[in-house]
């Protein structure tokens, strides 16, 4: 006479019917660390990076979330300027009379014009501040996947 012994699949519907929410707390903590990392990277830049810090933020895209930098220069800091493009004088002049205080308008325009006439000869250097911040969030997805993978095979280690 042999017996049949029941084999309960509760826990594996539980950790099944929580996959989903379990995969998006990873993804939005993921996207929630590469805007601080990148935060933290702008802070350690020899520049005014303040508008382009507050420009940061977690969007929500059709596939997944995202991290985006509203600021119009954020492409130039992050990937540079080729020479030959001459940045506007008049917003740069703008840039130093509000943020660095300069009063004299001339004098403004006289900076910004020896300024733009430097990065139209010579371009800009890039300053990666969100790139390496995704290459830290690749590496946190990754282990957070491997940590998803051993809790459905039982190894909560």
């Amino acid at each position: 006479m042999s017996s049949v012994q029941a084999i309960s699949t509760d826990r594996f519907d539980e950790v099944i019917r929580a996959l989903p929410e379990r995969v998006e707390e990873i993804i939005a903590q993921t996207a929630e660390l590469v805007l601080e990392d990148a935060h933290n990277n702008l802070e350690q830049k020899e520049f005014d990076t303040a508008s382009l810090e507050r420009s940061g933020s977690v969007e929500s895209l059709a596939e997944g979330l995202g991290v985006m930098f509203e600021a119009a220069h954020a492409p130039w800091v992050e990937f540079g300027r080729d020479p030959g493009i001459r940045p506007p004088v008049k917003k740069v002049a703008d840039w130093l009379m509000e943020k660095k205080g300069i009063r004299s308008r001339s004098y403004a325009l006289t900076i910004a014009s020896k300024f733009c006439d430097r990065v139209e000869k010579e371009g800009l250097p890039p300053s990666p501040f969100l790139r390496p911040a995704r290459a830290k969030g690749e590496q946190h997805l990754d282990r957070e996947a491997d940590r998803l993978a051993r809790e459905l095979e039982g190894d909560k280690g």
